[in-house]
């Protein structure tokens, strides 16, 4: 799959963060070795518990180069099952001691007065050279910094040349047509209803509306909440008109994201394009998109 049409603003993909996310127990039950690892001298051996919904070995390898001392113990958890299994050790002696989280679930657990403050750890450097957005979001109510973001990841839509090709007639190396097909709203729901009519009904354009609520979360201009007021930005409404139309005009085939039909979409030459992060090429795409372009 090719790469078309940045999304107007960087998405958050991820807010989970590697030796930076230290979970505090509250219980009485906590052990002395939970609550003395944040202060540890990495320098020293000591073992780490590290809890996350994908595996985080990438990170783990490069964090070995500088501290060869330290193991960390990983835990991956299905992301199904994640907050669940979290939610039952969280405040215990049985918690682990970081924790990776998803921009889905992310405030849930910062404003849950269970994460440690980051600055009484030597974090407090961290904001130097991050996108602000990503340490706000690790901020909780007080203004400290319970969680640190390891990445920004802008989005994109990937597209199936062999889909483009076929049913658009757009040639895999012609990049500009793919992404003036891709460039608007308008031109979006256009481009669907060819794939669905020159297929006979058998492709579509998107997978899921999550093709279509991820840009529109990106790109919005208002966040949800202004002066303590709900504020509902228009381009949110808007897109809902626009999934009605998706699904009941059938060129989006309205499976629920990160299922086995959402993946098989990626496998095969019937669904046109993916509206993923950055990551989501190595992830999913690169996992999946064996036999496809």
């Amino acid at each position: 799959m090719n790469l078309a049409k940045n999304w107007k603003k960087l998405c958050l993909g991820s807010v989970a963060l590697l030796a930076t996310v230290t979970l505090v127990a509250c219980g009485t039950s906590t052990s002395s070795s939970k609550k003395s690892a944040g202060n540890a001298d990495l320098n020293k051996k000591q073992t780490i518990t590290l809890w996350s919904f994908t595996t985080m070995q990438p990170q783990i390898d490069e964090l070995k180069k500088e501290k060869p001392n330290l193991t960390i113990k990983q835990v991956v958890v299905p992301y199904a099952n994640f907050q669940t299994k979290l939610d039952s050790v969280l405040g215990t002696d049985k918690a682990p001691d970081m924790v990776a989280l998803d921009a889905g679930f992310v405030e849930k657990y910062v404003q849950s007065g269970k994460l440690t403050n980051l600055g009484d750890y030597g974090v407090a450097s961290a904001d130097k050279g991050n996108y602000q957005y990503t340490l706000d979001m690790g901020k909780d109510s007080k203004g400290k910094q319970v969680a640190v973001s390891y990445q920004a990841a802008p989005g994109a839509y990937y597209y199936n040349t062999n889909v483009f090709q076929k049913y658009l007639r757009i040639a895999p190396n012609d990049v500009a047509s793919a992404q003036k097909a891709l460039s608007s709203w308008d031109t979006i729901k256009k481009t669907g209803e060819t794939i669905k009519e020159k297929s006979g009904g058998q492709a579509y354009l998107f997978s899921s509306l999550e093709e279509i609520y991820n840009p529109v979360i990106g790109a919005r201009k208002d966040g949800w909440v202004i002066d303590n007021k709900l504020k509902i930005d228009s381009s949110m409404t808007d897109s809902l008109d626009l999934m009605k139309e998706a699904v009941s005009e059938g060129w989006c085939q309205n499976t629920t994201p990160q299922t086995p039909d959402w993946y098989g979409g990626i496998s095969s030459n019937k669904i046109g394009a993916y509206a993923m992060p950055s990551w989501g090429l190595f992830y999913w795409l690169k996992n999946y998109a064996k036999d496809t372009a």
